[in-house]
């Protein structure tokens, strides 16, 4: 669990509140003959700004910056999107992944450029 606060003092534009958390559980599903490792990896991620207000005009005030918002899309959550594409008052993440480690490396069977990258 992770509390962003600015209270809007010194040169801050105006004060902001952001709450989140993140549970990542990792599962070894062991080697095969084909694989080195797998593993099935799950992810849930929240956050939550409850400072965000909305005006009858529309203006949203105290909305926490980008950065540590309740924003989605970039390197981490939703990565097909660019970064802070989603970015509202609250936001739910979760996501299942299958990850495997092959036993068989092409760059085996090129000793020259194995040399120079050294791919295990």
């Amino acid at each position: 669990m992770e509390l962003s606060q600015d209270f809007g003092l010194f040169d801050s534009d105006n004060s902001w509140t952001v709450l989140q958390g993140e549970f990542d559980k990792y599962i070894s599903l062991g080697a095969t003959d084909t694989f080195r490792q797998r593993v099935l990896a799950f992810d849930f991620w929240t956050a939550y700004s409850p400072t965000l207000d909305v005006t009858s005009s529309g203006e949203i005030r105290n909305g926490a910056p980008a950065y540590t918002g309740a924003t989605l899309g970039g390197l981490w959550r939703m990565r097909a999107f660019p970064a802070q594409r989603f970015n509202d008052k609250a936001a739910i993440y979760y996501a299942a992944e299958l990850r495997l480690i092959p036993e068989w490396n092409p760059f085996t069977e090129w000793p020259a450029v194995q040399k120079h990258l050294g791919v295990q």
